[in-house]
């Protein structure tokens, strides 16, 4: 056999492995899935794109290349449906069909309601006059400073309004109520009950409330008690009434003063509703002079409440307390000693203060410094006084201490430093060291028979 031929017998041969090689390979590669992660769906589809699609078409994601009527016929049913795209379903479904079936779906079948508010009172338009209605608390035989200096600011209250002026004294012992009997007062009424021994603000909420049907108020007046700062603001909302706190004057019927920022602004505000419940600062207001007169008792059934009272933890003293004092004596971190055998000597206020029949106060900064009891302070975080003579012992005069006292008649101040910021509130002043001025002063007093009042 010559040479051309065997070299064309070798390439024939060739070329026929190369065929059977080729279509052994694209066997192969078609019995294997082009992805290792496609799911059983996918593969339906990619073996019906290879039906139409030479093998070089198909893309790594075979499902959004697959046609859309094969792939119908192909899968369930259900999985037709979530695959389809928009225009099929549009076309087997009507548009507001759907839209109300994807409502129903996403929102529940029945709207939550909102809920319904607590009834607190069952007061309404017709159950309230226009009176003003003055809350007291009340304890032993005698009205305090501040339930008499309440009864002066509801007095021009209700002579601004116009209306009659009612008064509910509120405790276990009433019977100084009659003292509330002065004139521009219609009426003075009691609700006495032995749940007043352990006081919470529902009893008094719900006292209140049971007055103000009584006596047709809807202007609500008292001190700005611990108590009262507790309650009024629940009357206030049982009745949707305008809430003002610590008023210290009556402008008129709906309008106020209050004092900001411990004093140092005083802001002048107006009620725009019908309803009004006020508390005021009782050393704002002169207090009124007791009278005496009749009361009436109010019928009250004291309700069972959710706070229960634990303890109350007082300060039993002889001296009078701050609040009723004509004369406070008050001593502030000026009574500090330095080299003396103690840090701390507080007995010339105190020995000035008995001298006087008056009551001890203190600044924050000794209060702190654990020297005196804590219901001594006096300031914007402690008690707030006006007696007719306050003597500041060593104290400074921070705003903050200023804000408790500066409604005293007569203010004396004691201090060694001739620019302290008290001389500017006070009326007399003594530059130098109180440990010597103070036991000076008790021998004036002494020698002269001064006495208080």
């Amino acid at each position: 056999m010559s040479t051309p031929v065997m070299l064309l017998l070798a390439v024939g041969v060739a070329a026929v492995l190369a065929i059977l090689v080729t279509r052994g390979s694209n066997d192969s590669e078609s019995s294997e899935p082009s992805n290792e992660n496609t799911t059983n769906d996918a593969e339906t589809v990619t073996k019906t794109a290879k039906e139409e699609t030479p093998k070089t078409e198909v893309k790594p994601d075979p499902v959004a290349e697959a046609p859309t009527e094969e792939v119908a016929t192909k899968a369930p049913a259900e999985e037709t449906a979530e695959e389809a795209p928009a225009e099929e379903v549009a076309d087997e479904t009507p548009a507001e069909e759907t839209a109300d079936e994807t409502a129903s779906d996403e929102a529940p079948s029945d709207p939550p309601q909102p809920e319904a508010a607590v009834a607190t009172t069952g007061l309404n338009g017709d159950d309230l006059g226009p009176n003003v209605l003055a809350l007291l608390e009340v304890s032993g035989d005698h009205l305090g400073g501040a339930a008499r200096a309440t009864l002066a600011a509801a007095i021009q209250l209700a002579k601004a309004t116009d209306v009659e002026l009612h008064v509910c004294c509120l405790g276990s012992a009433t019977q100084s109520a009659k003292e509330a009997c002065v004139e521009g007062v219609t009426a003075v009424h009691t609700i006495t009950n032995d749940a007043f021994n352990e006081p919470v603000a529902e009893l008094y909420t719900a006292a209140a409330l049971t007055a103000l049907q009584a006596t047709q108020a809807s202007i609500v007046v008292a001190p700005a008690s611990s108590t009262a700062k507790d309650y009024v603001p629940r009357v206030a909302e049982s009745l949707g009434a305008g809430m003002i706190s610590e008023a210290i004057a009556v402008d008129g019927p709906k309008t106020f003063k209050r004092a900001l920022w411990a004093g140092s602004a005083i802001a002048t505000v107006e009620a725009h509703s019908d309803r009004l419940a006020l508390t005021i600062q009782p050393t704002a207001f002169d207090p009124v002079k007791p009278g005496d007169g009749s009361t009436s008792a109010i019928e009250f059934d004291a309700p069972a409440t959710k706070t229960h009272f634990i303890e109350f933890a007082g300060t039993v003293s002889e001296r009078p307390s701050l609040g009723d004092a004509e004369v406070v004596v008050a001593g502030g971190r000026g009574c500090g000693v330095s080299g003396g055998e103690s840090e701390f000597d507080f007995s010339p206020v105190e020995n000035l203060a008995d001298s006087l029949g008056g009551a001890i106060g203190a600044s924050r900064a000794v209060v702190d410094a654990g020297w005196v009891p804590n219901d001594w302070q006096i300031g914007q975080t402690g008690k707030t006084v006006a007696p007719k003579l306050y003597i500041a012992c060593g104290i400074s005069g921070a705003i903050q201490h200023v804000a408790g006292m500066k409604g005293s008649k007569t203010i004396v101040a004691i201090n060694k430093d001739p620019e302290a910021p008290i001389f500017q509130v006070a009326d007399y002043g003594l530059v130098g060291d109180l440990h010597q001025l103070c036991p000076e002063l008790i021998e004036k007093i002494s020698n002269e028979g001064l006495k208080v009042g």
